[in-house]
């Protein structure tokens, strides 16, 4: 989750659906994308960062 300096909700990434990839145990940035990986899940997973998706 994301705030601005209002205290206003700018973005939420939180995904409660099945199909998630959780439990995140970590997350790294690398030239706009977040990694994030997990003890369950075999290898990483990526997705742009919040303000490459949301242009702020």
């Amino acid at each position: 989750m994301g705030t601005g300096l209002n205290g206003k909700v700018i973005y939420n990434l939180h995904d409660p659906s099945p199909e998630s990839y959780s439990p995140i145990t970590s997350v790294e940035t690398h030239k706009g994308f977040l990694y994030f990986g997990s003890l369950t899940y075999n290898g990483i997973r990526r997705m742009p960062t919040p303000e490459t998706i949301f242009n702020f």
